[in-house]
């Protein structure tokens, strides 16, 4: 069977100047405006914005996909070097060019429930997660230092450099899941012997960058079981990999 991943691909882009005073001095606002809404995301130099698609209804093993799980993309800035106001303006006219809808989506008068143990999953898991349209999100950051044309990624989340997980639930003590390791190339046939092995399919395994080191690659998964079975699981391929936990 045939899985998807994404419906829009994920992206990082690095922009602006290669001075850190000149970096303080990019106008955010102008940004916003070329791209069409605010960030999502500001943590230190990067601002992140979100591009989910509201638009569709896409079910996979009869789970209805939220937004927040797998439907939709991001794009990230860092001050490097590149005009951030040209950047945002060619992405959103590419985005013009498809479906996606260009209007943020407004947000929900009340965040849907998690139907989770969501104390334990942070437990297990090794870091604290966050509820956000009904999906519960983790972000695992590798120990070692990530850097692209010699400047460092930081900080990963927001950068897409750390490992997501989201645990969507589906009834019943039950959960999908999906998301993306961050590997190095001696992690990867490690994590996917372990993902299989306890049921989880591993859906892609891709580039997202094309000059980090260390050379990383991105896997993508699916299963839909028991929350706490699957924690286990990540868990446990988590621990084939250089990332933190707390």
């Amino acid at each position: 069977m045939m899985r998807v991943g994404h419906v829009l691909a994920l992206c990082t882009v690095v922009v602006s100047t290669s001075g850190a005073a000149i970096a303080q001095e990019i106008d955010w606002k102008k940004v916003d405006e070329a791209i069409g809404r605010s960030a999502a995301v500001v943590s230190g130099d990067v601002h992140r914005y979100g591009f989910p698609r509201s638009d569709l209804h896409v079910t996979l093993d009869g789970v209805t996909i939220r937004p927040a799980l797998a439907l939709g993309g991001w794009t990230a800035f860092k001050p490097m070097h590149g005009d951030p106001v040209k950047l945002a303006t060619a992405i959103r006219t590419g985005l013009a060019a498809s479906k996606i809808p260009l209007t943020p989506p407004s947000p929900p008068a009340t965040q849907p429930t998690i139907d989770l143990d969501t104390g334990q999953l942070d437990q297990i898991i090794g870091v604290k997660g966050q509820a956000n349209g009904g999906v519960y999100q983790f972000g695992v950051p590798r120990r070692d230092p990530i850097s692209e044309t010699g400047t460092q990624m930081t900080p990963a989340g927001p950068l897409g450099l750390a490992t997501g997980i989201g645990f969507q639930p589906t009834g019943g003590g039950k959960a999908a899941i999906t998301g993306d390791f961050v590997l190095a190339a001696e992690e990867v046939n490690p994590v996917i012997q372990t993902l299989r092995s306890n049921g989880i399919e591993v859906t892609a395994l891709h580039s997202h960058m094309l000059d980090e080191q260390p050379r990383l690659f991105f896997m993508h998964f699916w299963a839909n079981d028991d929350a706490l079975k699957l924690a286990r699981a990540l868990r446990a391929a988590l621990d084939k990999t250089a990332s933190a936990k707390s």
